[in-house]
């Protein structure tokens, strides 16, 4: 890493801190850290391949190395992640300007895994890759808020929005309050895989979960359906 970033450079000064390191005589530089040089600001061709010549070399050092230092930065979750804040009835920007209440924007994405023959079925994709799907969630400056990797690629997309908002310590959307997100978040509860959840409850979401202060379910309701419809109507009017 010939060239570190200011915020690579902070984030490396913070893990110092909280690991347990043991320092070269030569040059000083963490070993756990040390390591991870050849794996950032790197494309994922040369990561992979700086890994794995890694490994060969020294075995089990590189990966206890880099279990540590991952496990150092999952700790920092309350300072990489920020806290979003809705955009404001005066709001004057003139991307966000519309969505009033507006905490950011979520997607998924499928980052490619390697596992064991047996689960690959699990693990592919609509379009044959075997892959984790991925949720990440944004404020308005691009700043990541919730991150949850590790389901199966076959996973649609809505039933990992669910999972991210039900876990106790998951995503936590206020009550009036949203994110943006593509059309394949908003479908009602797939039947098979409720049943295979073990959770057969049909109530409907507006009975089921009023008066909760953050919202928990992902299933789409006539208020927010007439509030999308006369969002779009104002931004078409107001173009």
């Amino acid at each position: 890493m010939a060239h570190p970033t200011t915020k690579f450079s902070h984030l490396y000064m913070m893990l110092e801190d909280i690991l347990v390191l043991k320092y070269s005589v030569l040059n000083k530089i963490p070993d756990q850290l040390k390591h991870l040089d050849r794996l950032v600001n790197v494309t994922d061709a040369d990561c992979i391949s700086n890994f794995r010549t890694d490994c060969s070399t020294f075995g089990a050092t590189v990966l206890n190395c880099v279990h540590k230092v991952l496990a150092a930065i999952v700790s920092l979750h309350s300072v990489l992640l920020c806290k979003p804040t809705p955009v404001l009835a005066d709001c004057n920007n003139h991307r966000w300007k519309w969505f009033k209440g507006c905490l950011g924007a979520l997607d998924s994405t499928h980052i490619n895994v390697l596992v064991s023959a047996s689960d690959k079925p699990r693990y592919r994709t609509r379009k044959g890759q075997i892959a984790t799907n991925t949720l990440a969630v944004c404020d308005q400056n691009m700043q990541f808020v919730y991150f949850l990797p590790g389901w199966e690629g076959s996973a649609g997309d809505s039933r990992v929005l669910r999972d991210a908002v039900s876990r106790p310590h998951g995503l936590k959307v206020p009550q009036g309050c949203y994110y943006l997100c593509d059309n394949a978040r908003k479908m009602a509860v797939d039947p098979i895989e409720a049943e295979l959840d073990g959770d057969l409850n049909t109530a409907t979401p507006d009975e089921q979960f009023i008066g909760f202060d953050y919202v928990e379910c992902v299933e789409p309701t006539l208020e927010w359906i007439a509030t999308r419809d006369n969002l779009a109507l104002n931004m078409w009017n107001n173009k």
